[in-house]
């Protein structure tokens, strides 16, 4: 089964070029063109990965993290801030919203797809070692 990406992306040239490469490398596409309709295609698929523009109409990248990683159903999911306005000291503010990674427009796209590549491969490996482990709490202890 093919990994899930959504594109949350207001540039429609930016987001059909995202969508073509990844398509091109067996990833399922899904498209907003604003932060409202990112969380909500988000809630309604829970993609395996979100590539995210900061600047966004509706609401911002970072506004629709928030969203985003306060739903139990999704903040699980890695969200790659992406932006055209690369300066120094970027990355770790975007790291330090919440965003899971950054990447500077235009895409390189070798260094796109890798980023993609590795992220995908470091969650499916959580999820191999964590399993699918459910355990409850029954019994607590005072140390």
């Amino acid at each position: 089964m093919s990994k899930k990406v959504l594109i949350v992306e207001d540039d429609k040239l930016s987001r059909k070029l995202a969508e073509d490469l990844l398509q091109q490398q067996g990833y399922q596409t899904l498209s907003a063109k604003n932060g409202e309709e990112g969380v909500s295609l988000a809630k309604e698929h829970v993609p395996d990965l979100i590539i995210m523009d900061i600047k966004l109409p509706e609401i911002s990248g970072p506004e629709a993290l928030t969203i985003i990683k306060a739903n139990k159903k999704l903040k699980h999911i890695p969200v790659i801030a992406a932006t055209p306005f690369a300066m120094k000291g970027d990355e770790e503010k975007f790291l330090g919203q919440g965003f899971d990674a950054y990447i500077a427009k235009p895409y390189q796209f070798r260094e796109f797809l890798n980023l993609i590549d590795k992220i995908l491969k470091t969650e499916q490996k959580k999820k191999k070692v964590l399993g699918p482990f459910r355990f409850k709490l029954t019994h607590t202890q005072n140390f």
